[in-house]
């Protein structure tokens, strides 16, 4: 995703292929069950996913308010620095409500 965000910002690719792909990744993200992500998403998956959304200020609420509450099931010691500013980066840049970061 952070690649297809650069290829965005060089305007080597255009948005509208580019926002298929965050498309899709919004629906297979949100098909999954809050409660049943271990194994498919740690926290650097969910950085790199909110970062790229950031980058390309994509602006899926329903998208965030799923990682929102998938991030909050997941223990702190399983964050590192970059995973924890790259997600409230992504969460105050896209404007998420407060109550949801």
């Amino acid at each position: 995703l952070n690649g297809l965000a650069r290829l965005l910002e060089l305007q080597l690719a255009p948005r509208a292929v580019v926002e298929q792909v965050f498309d899709y990744v919004s629906k297979v993200v949100r098909s999954t069950e809050i409660y049943m992500y271990e194994g498919l998403y740690d926290a650097q998956n969910l950085a790199i996913i909110c970062n790229a959304m950031a980058r390309i200020d994509y602006d899926d609420q329903e998208l965030l308010l799923h990682l929102s509450l998938i991030i909050q099931q997941i223990h702190p010691d399983q964050f590192d620095v970059q995973a924890v500013s790259n997600i409230v980066n992504a969460f105050v840049k896209l404007d998420v409500e407060p109550q949801v970061r």
